[in-house]
Order: C-alpha cells, then sequence, then structure tokens
C-alpha cells in the first residue's frame, strides 16, 4: 500500500455502509485512531447541529452527489 492507505475489513464496510469513494473522516481520541465514513446519515447529524433551515445539508448533499459522479 502507499500513500498512508489502509483496508477496511469487508465486514465493518458493510455495517458502517462504507462504499468505494466514500471519504472518512480520520480523527484521535484518547490514544486511538478513529475513522468515520462521512455518509448521508452523518451529513443530516452535522446539518442539524448547524441549523441554517436545511440549506446546509442540501448543500452538503449536493457535494456528495457530485462526489459520487467522479
Amino acid at each position: 500500500m502507499a500513500q498512508g492507505q489502509i483496508v477496511i475489513p469487508v465486514n465493518l464496510h458493510r455495517k458502517f455502509g462504507i462504499k468505494k469513494g466514500t471519504q472518512v473522516c480520520v480523527c484521535e481520541r484518547d490514544g486511538v485512531i478513529a475513522i468515520k465514513p462521512i455518509i448521508d446519515e452523518h451529513i443530516r447529524n452535522i446539518a442539524g447541529m448547524a441549523g441554517a433551515n436545511g440549506k446546509l445539508h442540501k448543500v452538503l448533499m449536493a457535494g456528495k452527489a457530485k462526489e459520487r459522479e467522479l
């Protein structure tokens, strides 16, 4: 593997809805590396936290749709 790539086991792909092209958030929590997929549910959660009467959600979903086209 090159460029810091990792392999996520297929059972975790299925459990967390990770598909080819799914972006992930990598962060450190209490000395542990955490990987969280950025999926529609995650986008809805952060959009809800930000408010904006659904505008942020629409923008984020449009960006995600554009990524899927690539």
